[in-house]
Order: C-alpha cells, then structure tokens, then sequence
C-alpha cells in the first residue's frame, strides 16, 4: 500500500497567520477517508487486490514563532479492511511528524508557507508482517482569505520514505474552510495522490 497518503496528507494545509487575519496558531482535529491502490496487496504472494478505503483520525498542533518561523507536530492513524486471494484481512496506519519552516506574508489576506518534515509511517496487516519507515519531506501552501469567513487553500507535500517498500510520494491539496465564533473554523480538503486520493474534514480550535 505504498504511498501512505499520508496527508497527509496530508495533507491538508499547514501553516497559518495571526497578524495578517491568517491564523496559524492552532489545534486541529481532521478525519479521513482513503481510497487507496493497495500495493502491499498486490505485492503480497503475487496477488492482484483491488484498492481499499481507510477511515482515519489526526491530530495537528501548529503555532507562529516570532519572526513568521512556524512549527508544528502531527499524529494520524487509519483503519480499513479488505480482500485479497478471497482471505480478509484487517489494515492499520499509523504516522507521526515535525515540521517546521517559514511563513511569507503576501498581503494581509494571503499567505505562503514553506515546510519541511521529518517523520515515522507504521503499516501494519492482519496477513502480513508491519512495516515501518522514516521520512523527510517538504511542502507548500498557499492560503488566501476570500471573505471575512470563508479561505481557500492549495498545497503540494513530498515524502521521500527511508524503506523501498514505502513509494516516495507526491500530493496536491485543495480546501475551503468556513469560520464561526471567534476561534473555530471548519473545513474541508482533497487532495490527490500519485495513483490514490482523499478527502478531509477539519475542526480547527484558534490558539
């Protein structure tokens, strides 16, 4: 199952601003659902496996330094079942990361974030033996507030995984969020995996 969609996925959007109106400092809950091509399936015994989708939980914690240097640390699982040579099976994921980099403010309204990652992905399954790997990574977003209440946001990530089993991955993102009360918003993203995708939901407390 290679590619570990990390976002990531990802990825969903790092980074944020408090000066500019673009809040960065935050506590944020996402929820996921993967379809992915399987290819540890497809590796396992020569077997040919269909994709299988995975529901998965993150946790991010990002805050502005001075100086517009940004941190943050970010904790995901995933679980999921399937089927693969008619023998089920049960899947789980599990990740963990810091990053840090630079905020760019273009307006008071727009902002670009530069990031880079350091990391851990855990796969485990009920008829293989887990896997782990260590990752670096780079990424990029780009945020710009379209209305008193609702952003648009667009990035891209790169993981480049230590273990050959763990394909390096690239992904895109995109996502609107919609803020209410004084210090949540809510949103949502999609994002693009090499051969996968995902969709996001985002709950973000305002520190």
């Amino acid at each position: 199952m290679k590619k570990l969609l990390l976002s990531v996925a990802l990825l969903t959007a790092a980074g944020a601003s408090q000066a500019a109106g673009m809040d960065y400092d935050r506590f944020e809950l996402q929820w996921d659902q993967l379809d992915t091509d399987n290819q540890f399936a497809a590796g396992y015994a020569g077997a040919t496996a269909p994709g299988e989708t995975l529901d998965a939980f993150g946790l991010l914690y990002a805050n502005r330094l001075r100086d517009n240097f940004l941190v943050e640390a970010r904790y995901w699982s995933a679980d999921g079942d399937g089927v693969v040579s008619n023998q089920a099976y049960t899947s789980d994921m599990k990740q963990i990361s810091f990053g840090g980099g630079y905020i760019y403010d273009v307006t008071e309204t727009q902002a670009v974030d530069l990031q880079g990652h350091i990391g851990r992905m855990q796969y485990s399954r009920s008829n293989l033996d887990e896997y782990r790997s260590n990752f670096i990574g780079a990424s990029s977003t780009y945020r710009v507030k379209l209305t008193r209440s609702f952003e648009f946001n667009a990035g891209l990530r790169y993981s480049q995984f230590s273990d050959e089993r763990f394909a390096d991955e690239l992904t895109a993102s995109v996502g609107l969020d919609y803020r209410f009360g004084k210090g949540m918003t809510i949103g949502a993203s999609y994002n693009q995996h090499q051969d996968s995708n995902s969709t996001s939901i985002r709950l973000r407390i305002l520190l």
